[in-house]
């Protein structure tokens, strides 16, 4: 009975994450259509077969995987430019490239939201099994 309820739990977090991450990729849209469609699907389905009982996992996929894509973003992106301008090191070899870059504002307000999304649905179930005692 506890491994069903795992896989249960495991395809929540697969069809919110699903789509959590066709929310994020609206600007690439073969990607958004069918991670928005599919992850739908399976929560219609989900709910048609399981209830909500478990409802709280796909929350958990929805906040959690958006919000690792946009840290990775975060993360990965180039060091703020300086106020004064690039300049290439001294001794540099020929051919060396310097770049600056700048995250949107809109990256850290969205990887906010996501992880109170996330952060909430993770303790829904902690909450639910302190009060049932």
């Amino acid at each position: 009975m506890a491994n069903r309820q795992l896989w249960q739990v495991l395809y929540w977090f697969i069809a919110g994450g699903l789509v959590g991450t066709g929310l994020i990729g609206f600007d690439i849209y073969f990607i958004f259509i069918p991670c928005l469609i599919v992850g739908v699907s399976l929560v219609i389905f989900g709910i048609m077969r399981w209830g909500t009982g478990r409802l709280w996992a796909a929350f958990l996929g929805f906040g959690s995987l958006p919000a690792l894509f946009l840290l990775n973003d975060i993360i990965r992106s180039y060091p703020p430019c300086p106020s004064q301008g690039l300049t290439i090191p001294a001794g540099a070899p020929p051919g060396t490239t310097v770049s600056c870059g700048s995250v949107s504002s809109i990256y850290y307000i969205l990887l906010l939201c996501f992880g109170i999304i996330a952060l909430v649905a993770g303790t829904l179930p902690v909450l639910r099994r302190h009060t049932q005692r």
